[in-house]
C-alpha cells in the first residue's frame, strides 16, 4: 500500500560540563607604541572560566551540569512499509519516493558552578610598560594581573561566581530521494543559530550525498560545503552492522585545499527480528531499517 505519513521525535539529553571558558569582547581599542609598551584606550570585555587552580590537574573533572533537546519532524511520500520487512530485499522495493525533514538541534545549556568565576572590564583604560616581558604562570595569576593593571586591585575585576554556556543550536533541513530502490540521494542544510553571546558555535554547511543501499551493503559519497565555503569530499561504507566513513578525506579527490581530516565508525546489531507477532532469528537478522 502506498501512502504518505508524517513522523516526529524529541530527544532529551543530560549534559556534563568539564573545563569551560568564555570571552566576550565588545570594544578593544589599543595601540603598541613599541613591542614593550601597550596602551589600551578603551576596553569593554567580560570573560569567565571553570578550570583547575594554578598547578592543579583534573581538566576532565565534571564542573557543571546541563540539558539539551533535539526536535525533529519528517514526511514520507509514497511510504512502502512492506519494503522494511525482513526477507523483502530481493523484491527491490522502494521504501519511499522521498522524505523531507526539519530539525531543531542542540537547544540547551551547561551551567558551570565548580571553581567558576566571571570577570568584567567596562570602559577601562591602562598603560602597560614591559608588556613583552610579562610572565603569566597560570589562569589565576592572569586574572590577578589583569585586574591590577586595569583597577590597581587584584580582586576588583571579579564579577560573580558561576556562568552558563549554551549549546551549538542549529536548524537542519533534509531531503532524501529514492531514484531507484537501491540508489538514493540526500541533500542537507545545517544552519547555525546564535541567540546568546556565551555559546558554542556550530559550523553551518550544505551537503549532497548519493548512496547505494541494500540490506547488507551501503556505500555513500558525502560532498559538502563547510561554512558554505570550503568544499569537502568523503566516503562511507556499511557492511551489515559495521559502519566506517569520513566526511572529509582531505586529500581526495585532490582538487581542493586540505584543511582537515575526520573519520567515524560505528556498530549496530539486532539479534532478533520482530515479525508477525513473534521474534525470528536467522539470515534476516540484520537491522530491518535496511533492505
Amino acid at each position: 500500500k502506498r501512502e504518505n505519513i508524517t513522523t516526529g521525535g524529541i530527544t532529551l539529553n543530560g549534559l556534563l560540563g568539564m573545563s569551560g571558558m568564555f570571552i566576550n569582547s565588545r570594544v578593544f581599542d589599543y595601540q603598541f607604541v613599541d613591542q614593550s609598551l601597550l596602551i589600551v584606550k578603551d576596553m569593554n570585555l567580560d570573560y569567565g572560566h571553570s578550570l583547575p587552580n594554578d598547578g592543579e590537574g583534573g581538566y576532565i573533572k565534571v564542573r557543571g551540569f546541563g540539558t539539551s533537546v533535539n526536535i525533529g519532524i519528517q514526511h514520507f511520500y509514497n511510504y512502502i512499509g512492506q519494503a522494511y520487512k525482513p526477507g523483502m530485499g530481493g523484491m527491490k522495493l522502494r521504501k519511499y519516493r522521498a522524505k523531507i525533514g526539519l530539525s531543531l538541534l542542540d537547544v540547551g545549556f551547561v551551567k558551570f558552578s565548580d571553581n567558576a568565576k566571571t570577570f568584567k572590564f567596562s570602559n577601562v583604560q591602562t598603560i602597560w610598560p614591559g608588556f613583552d616581558t610579562t610572565k603569566i604562570t597560570g589562569i589565576n595569576n592572569a586574572d590577578s594581573l589583569f585586574s591590577v593593571k586595569f583597577f590597581n586591585d587584584q580582586y576588583a575585576s571579579q564579577a560573580k561566581s558561576g556562568f552558563t554556556i549554551f549549546t551549538p543550536m542549529a536548524v537542519a533541513l533534509q531531503a532524501d530521494f529514492a531514484i531507484k530502490p537501491m540508489f538514493l540521494v540526500n541533500a542537507t542544510v545545517v544552519q547555525d543559530v546564535q541567540f546568546f553571546n556565551r555559546g558554542t558555535k556550530r559550523a553551518s554547511q550544505a551537503s549532497l550525498t548519493p548512496r547505494y543501499e541494500t540490506r547488507r551493503l551501503e556505500i555513500s559519497l558525502p560532498l559538502s560545503l563547510y561554512e558554505y565555503n570550503f568544499f569537502r569530499a568523503g566516503l562511507a561504507v556499511r557492511y551489515k552492522w559495521f559502519v566506517l566513513g569520513s566526511d572529509n578525506l582531505g586529500w581526495w579527490p585532490g582538487g581542493y585545499e586540505m584543511n582537515g581530516l575526520d573519520f567515524y565508525f560505528g556498530f549496530k546489531y539486532t539479534s532478533d527480528i520482530y515479525d508477525n507477532g513473534r521474534f525470528k532469528k536467522g539470515k534476516g537478522g540484520h537491522c530491518p531499517a535496511y533492505k
